[in-house]
């Protein structure tokens, strides 16, 4: 299975504006690079419309960035990092994510906006992922103990981290968390599936499978606690599906595609991720939340990889050309 806060008035006006509607016109995608980049590689957009990421240098060596608004570019590394993979942002500014150090482990980060760099590591842990950040600050992710088993964790603002394992797991990894402190994540069991799981802020867990599925993987947590990520039959191949609060599961895959994986979902209930066609070319997708799915690519485009889409529709991801150089793009609603 391969985290300060503005003005809540601010925010809540943001987030509650009527979100708009992804389009597909090809000059709404703007293409991007990080200064001095080899390849470049954005995972997530606030909507506030500022991306962060990370990209390979001239060094050869892994750096995070922050894409503002206006397309102005940030690189960053926190003391002591070899490797740096910057992997969300909140609609305060503040990015999270893990680096390396020389030594080969890992260790989580949280950046403030003023560029204060914190490191993040629970007790006992030998390599730490951060992967996502809610407005309110709180960081999630998973790490692994000194028997390279994973856990879950979270971080309150004020620096307190709390392990957690839904029951009968031997292995869990934390991916999403919204407004509320819901968090999303799958687990595996003694018998070698892998499940969903939905943790409540109160501490108990909802777990769940897609019907007929080997492994359910739930990336992301919308505010509402719908889920979205991908699941695998018995044949290895990959599907989406959207799981609301209540428990209902919706199904789908884009037309003609082999393999259909999902990674952002919006408070609209707008998502969005990658498929396969059938010359393993990767291709990008946007799905209503009336459950029209909608593909597109970058101009010039063989390897499309959505990874996060805003309130307001924008998606940003990675798209390479021919040649084979990682670009970033910023599809606009």
């Amino acid at each position: 299975m391969a985290t300060t806060l503005a003005a809540a008035s601010v925010l809540l006006g943001s987030w509650f504006a009527p979100p708009m509607q992804a389009q597909t016109a090809p000059n709404r995608i703007i293409s991007f690079s990080a200064p001095g980049s080899q390849n470049t590689y954005p995972y997530a957009i606030n909507n506030w419309f500022i991306i962060t990421g990370y990209f390979v240098g001239a060094d050869s060596r892994i750096h995070g960035f922050i894409r503002g608004g206006l397309g102005d570019m940030t690189t960053f590394d926190p003391p002591g990092s070899i490797n740096t993979w910057s992997f969300d942002i909140n609609d305060g500014g503040t990015t999270a994510g893990f680096y390396q150090t020389a030594d080969g482990m890992l260790h989580g980060f949280v950046r403030d906006p003023q560029g204060k760099i914190t490191s993040v590591d629970p007790p006992g842990s030998t390599n730490t992922h951060i992967i996502r950040i809610n407005w309110l600050g709180i960081l999630v992710g998973y790490y692994e103990d000194a028997n390279k088993v994973t856990h879950g964790f979270f971080r309150d603002p004020f620096g307190t981290i709390t392990s957690f394992d839904p029951p009968g797991s031997v292995g869990t990894q934390a991916y999403g968390i919204n407004w509320f402190a819901g968090i999303s994540g799958s687990y595996a069991t003694s018998d070698g599936d892998i499940h969903g799981f939905l943790r409540m802020p109160n501490g108990t867990y909802t777990s769940f499978d897609v019907p007929g599925s080997e492994e359910t993987v739930p990336y992301v947590v919308s505010p509402t606690g719908a889920m979205t990520g991908y699941w695998e039959d018995e044949k290895d191949t990959y599907h989406g599906y959207i799981r609301d609060f209540q428990g209902k599961i919706t199904l789908f895959d884009v037309p003609g595609a082999i393999r259909t994986s999902a990674y952002g979902l919006n408070s609209a209930g707008t998502a969005t991720g990658y498929y396969w066609d059938a010359n393993s070319n990767l291709h990008g997708w946007v799905r209503s939340s009336e459950g029209t799915l909608t593909p597109f690519d970058p101009a010039g485009s063989v390897y499309t990889y959505p990874d996060a889409i805003n309130d307001s529709g924008a998606i940003v991801g990675i798209w390479t050309p021919a040649l084979g150089v990682n670009y970033g793009f910023l599809r606009l609603p």
